[in-house]
């Protein structure tokens, strides 16, 4: 894309995240953050939102690590965020975890 001039923003990011997640690769997706972080990006809370989101369909590993990953970073979850770390939460079936919010 950027070959042929044309500059990413936050949505193309997302939908590049979202549709790598739903074909199954999680690595690759975790792998667009490195790049815009390569390429003085920073990503914003869409970003993280739709990794999350990804990451609680694949049913492949659940979310935490990249929930305080994205904390860490300085990106503080909004509602939506909220939403979808439980509902991937009550979806696997762990209730247990939701003590940790």
């Amino acid at each position: 894309m950027t070959k042929c001039g044309f500059t990413p923003h936050s949505l193309t990011y997302s939908s590049l995240i979202r549709g790598l997640c739903m074909e199954g690769m999680l690595d690759e997706a975790m792998e667009i953050f490195m790049i815009m972080e390569e390429n003085n990006y920073q990503p914003d809370i869409e970003n993280f939102n739709a990794l999350i989101l990804g990451l609680c369909k694949s049913k492949n590993r659940f979310v935490f690590g990249d929930f305080e990953m994205m904390i860490e970073k300085g990106y503080m979850p909004v509602e939506t965020t909220y939403t979808i770390v439980v509902e991937g939460i009550v979806h696997e079936e762990e209730e247990s975890l939701l003590q940790r919010f």
